[in-house]
């Protein structure tokens, strides 16, 4: 009696799933084990993990899981920012598609199959929900099935675009496209919807597909000082962004939040005032909500005056004669 191995289905997409890693080792581990669960052909996808730089047992993480699905792990001695860290594995990517998550994502089982169907006979990027849940759920009790899960993918119609907590794209769209923009580095934000605006350009469309979910948790309270970190950084960013692409698009989506930062400003609310107010409430009440929205506000509006400030010093300096 003879015995022959099943064919891979060589008519789906081979898919790479890129997913960067930043001391987030326990996170890593649930979004790895949520992608070993797949239904997609274990033959047609590989997932490539970039430690950028981490301190924590990232490198041991990845390991245990090798040998229950095709990983590689590729390791940055420094942190060079998520940007890099998935142009990194871009480089080394073997699939037709591109699949990209954060680190803090778990994947229902389907989620490779509606990525690789989202791209049948179109030139697009594969958008999916990401449903924030709070808590670290044990492997096998996510909530993929909860209706409130479904009712959420299904209602979501805003946000940006290209948003690399949970998209797809072609690679050869992604090369010719050039990657992502190694000069945001480490700071927080706009580096994927920069990419988004390039491929958009080149006649890339968007397709969202409601289907493509995953859950994004969330697992520690509100940090008001990491908060605000980011958002100076995500401002400094914003300025670049606008910077490289300076047109109506851009602007509307970089600036609408300075002009609430000013009025804040003008009722006497500045930035060390309302951090000083997050730090003594810790409740969730409605004036707690607000004064953290207040201080996120103004942080980002500092970093976008900063980054400006930074630009226009290397403007004037390249237009300085020899």
């Amino acid at each position: 009696m003879s015995h022959h191995l099943a064919m891979p289905d060589l008519s789906s997409p081979f898919v790479s799933v890129i997913v960067p890693a930043y001391n987030r080792s326990r996170l890593l581990e649930g979004c790895l084990l949520s992608l070993a669960a797949q239904t997609y052909d274990g033959r047609r996808w590989e997932v490539i993990v970039v430690d950028d730089g981490s301190s924590d047992d990232t490198e041991a993480v990845v390991a245990s899981i090798t040998g229950t699905m095709p990983i590689a792990c590729v390791r940055h001695a420094e942190r060079q920012g998520s940007g890099p860290a998935r142009n990194t594995a871009l480089a080394l990517a073997r699939g037709d598609i591109v699949l990209f998550l954060d680190s803090d994502t778990v994947a229902p089982p389907c989620l490779l199959a509606e990525h690789a169907r989202g791209h049948a006979n179109r030139r697009c990027f594969v958008d999916g929900p990401a449903i924030t849940v709070r808590g670290n759920p044990q492997a096998g009790s996510w909530p993929f099935d909860a209706p409130w899960v479904r009712a959420l993918a299904a209602l979501d119609v805003a946000g940006s675009e290209f948003v690399t907590v949970n998209v797809s794209c072609r690679r050869d769209e992604l090369l010719a496209a050039g990657g992502f923009d190694p000069v945001f580095g480490p700071r927080y934000g706009w580096e994927d919807t920069e990419l988004g605006v390039r491929l958009r350009r080149r006649g890339v469309e968007r397709v969202k597909n409601r289907r493509a979910f995953v859950l994004h948790r969330l697992v520690r309270g509100y940090d008001w000082r990491d908060r605000g970190r980011k958002q100076r950084e995500a401002g400094e960013n914003a300025a670049y962004f606008l910077a490289r692409h300076p047109t109506r698009e851009v602007a509307r989506l970089v600036k609408g939040r300075p002009a609430i930062a000013r009025a804040l400003a003008a009722c006497g609310l500045d930035a060390e005032r309302v951090a000083n107010a997050c730090a003594r409430r810790r409740s969730r009440t409605p004036l707690s909500w607000a004064l953290r929205q207040a201080y996120e506000i103004q942080q980002y509006e500092r970093g976008l005056r900063h980054g400006r400030h930074l630009i226009d010093g290397q403007l004037a300096s390249r237009r300085e004669p020899a």
